[in-house]
């Protein structure tokens, strides 16, 4: 009698991969893993544009004051530094 009653659940976990309750495991597990890479992609690339931005203006500021001025401005500039 014993050994029927241990049988029994093992019956049902064999059904498992076929149920109603298996698809949606793995349909819900499939819709997180697919919100989840939605989510980080949307920061990750929110935070790399706001970082190229910044780096661009950091570069061209310079670099249009100077090309704004001479040479001789320039090296005037460098000998009194």
């Amino acid at each position: 009698m014993a050994t029927a009653s241990l049988q029994a659940p093992f019956r049902s976990m064999l059904k498992l991969p076929g149920s109603v309750a298996a698809r949606l495991v793995i349909s819900y597990g499939l819709q997180g893993i697919v919100a989840m890479v939605a989510v980080s992609s949307v920061f990750y690339f929110g935070t790399v544009g706001v970082l190229h931005k910044n780096i661009d203006e950091k570069l061209l500021t310079p670099s249009q004051r100077f090309a704004s001025e001479t040479p001789d401005e320039l090296a005037e500039k460098i000998r009194r530094q």
